[in-house]
């Protein structure tokens, strides 16, 4: 049980992580505004709304290869005896809040279609990277 709490625990942070750092490389087509922490809700949406398509592609590619490093990540660490599709599941419903969370709470305003495939992928990849390690 310690194991696949274990596994979950360092999918998610090697997952959220994986984001992050093609997020850091997506700046480098849009910077985000100074004092940003202090804009309004709308001002966040317009913002985020005004943003090149070509950094709303790379956030994709980075949270489909996030899910996908999650869901490795979750059955490599767990034990040949215990792998099921419990912990990739847990580890893709906690990434599906967290992208839910994102797209909604601390960056509104983008566009449907990101939100549509970031909501429809993320179980399938999170499931494509656990059958990947096996």
């Amino acid at each position: 049980m310690g194991r696949k709490i274990l596994a979950a625990v360092v999918a998610l942070i090697t997952g959220i992580a994986t984001f992050l750092l093609v997020e850091m490389i997506s700046t480098r087509y849009g910077a985000a505004p100074t004092n940003m922490e202090y804009m309004s809700r709308s001002e966040l949406a317009s913002y985020w709304s005004s943003r090149p398509t070509t950094v709303y592609l790379i956030e994709l590619f980075g949270w489909l290869l996030a899910t996908v490093t999650a869901g490795w990540i979750a059955n490599k660490l767990t034990h040949r005896e215990m792998r099921t599709s419990s912990v990739p599941l847990f580890v893709g419903a906690v990434m599906l809040i967290v992208g839910v969370v994102n797209m909604f709470g601390i960056a509104p305003g983008q566009p449907i279609w990101l939100v549509a495939i970031t909501i429809i992928a993320t179980i399938p990849m999170v499931m494509f990277g656990a059958r990947l390690a096996k």
